[in-house]
């Protein structure tokens, strides 16, 4: 698998490449190595334990009803991650009827404090078609990270996945995210692939 990535606003465009093709990039004097990407998986029937922590809250939410807060909060979680273009409520929308025309139904769980204020979420995606499951976003605010917020968030969302007969679910990951990567590992997920993003040089 490749594929073209739009050009960013230094006019530069971005090509991606998988492990598991043929295509060796090493072989290409025009492609610069900026970013790699973990597949990660992980195979299970039984829902996994997890440590409820303190002062924190984590719970489901339905994106019609609270599409502005959820745009609010994925933006706050990534705009400091490579690649993250702040999101409005118009992108965030299109993005969730396109899954939809494909039969990939949006999960939303998110942590909030005793005082209501949203600090974390998970959004997770169902093949209706296949069965087929995704942890596509997690974040925490970073005022609250550290304190286990993402791996309660994480492991929540895929017990909800597991409970809808769902026994394998996928994600991709920074592999330059130590911190993310040590999580889904201790939770059970395995990296089967992995995806470079090369630049063109000019």
């Amino acid at each position: 698998m490749h594929e073209i990535k739009k050009i960013t606003k230094s006019n530069k465009i971005e090509i991606a490449i998988r492990d598991s093709n043929d295509i060796n990039p090493n072989e290409f004097s025009f492609l610069r190595l900026i970013k790699i990407y973990d597949f990660m998986k992980i195979n299970s029937s039984e829902k996994i334990p997890y440590t409820k922590i303190k002062d924190f809250k984590v719970c489901s939410v339905d994106e019609n009803k609270n599409i502005e807060r959820l745009v609010n909060i994925q933006n706050d979680c990534f705009s400091d991650h490579y690649g993250y273009e702040i999101n409005s409520i118009k992108d965030f929308r299109e993005e969730l009827n396109s899954l939809k025309h494909t039969n990939i139904k949006s999960f939303f769980n998110i942590s909030k404090s005793k005082s209501g204020i949203w600090v974390g979420y998970t959004w997770t995606q169902k093949n209706l078609s296949n069965g087929q499951s995704k942890l596509s976003m997690c974040g925490v605010k970073k005022e609250f990270r550290n304190k286990g917020l993402a791996k309660e968030l994480i492991i929540i969302a895929i017990n909800e996945l597991i409970k809808s007969n769902c026994d394998e679910i996928v994600l991709e990951v920074d592999q330059e995210n130590i911190p993310a990567k040590k999580i889904y590992e201790e939770i059970g997920f395995y990296t089967y692939d992995k995806l470079g993003w090369y630049e063109l040089l000019d």
